[in-house]
């Protein structure tokens, strides 16, 4: 172990967590964007509404029907979640980190709940990866992009989490 661990550790301070917070936010709307399409379905499905893809099958039992939303080539709808998950998870972030400062308390349960939250972002864009591999999509890389940013996003809560330690 080394003897010196300052370079693990990174004490939160106002202005570092208030940068996170607007940089977590922008970053955010972005991939809340990006995955608009997975926002729309899943409003549809908690409304009990039909989610229409505006893609029709051409060949098969089903031609001239919508083409179910997970059904659509290349693993659209797994992109799509796992942008959609990270984009809500930073616009969480970013409030929690923004309500922090503003507040000067409860830095350590959120700074834990920006860790769990990204975490689950990563996770999410693991199983987005796995997916569009597995309906041939080759080249996910927008996918491996969100994970590396849900994963520097927890490596860098985790950081604060250390240098909150006495």
């Amino acid at each position: 172990m080394l003897e010196d661990s300052r370079h693990t550790r990174m004490k939160p301070d106002a202005q570092s967590l208030a940068t996170d917070s607007a940089v977590a936010g922008l970053i955010g709307i972005i991939f809340i964007f990006l995955g608009l399409s997975f926002g729309v379905w899943l409003v549809a499905q908690l409304a009990g509404q039909v989610h229409d893809t505006r893609v029709q099958w051409t060949t098969g039992p089903d031609v001239g029907k919508s083409v179910p939303y997970f059904q659509l080539q290349g693993g659209t709808a797994w992109l799509a979640m796992g942008q959609f998950a990270l984009g809500v998870v930073l616009l969480i972030q970013s409030a929690l980190l923004a309500l922090t400062v503003i507040t000067a308390k409860g830095t350590r349960g959120v700074i834990i709940i920006c860790l769990l939250l990204s975490i689950a972002a990563a996770g999410a864009n693991v199983v987005a990866v796995v997916m569009q591999i597995r309906m041939g999509f080759a080249q996910p890389i927008v996918s491996v992009i969100a994970f590396a940013l849900a994963g520097y996003s927890a490596f860098t809560h985790g950081r604060r989490l250390v240098g909150l330690q006495k």
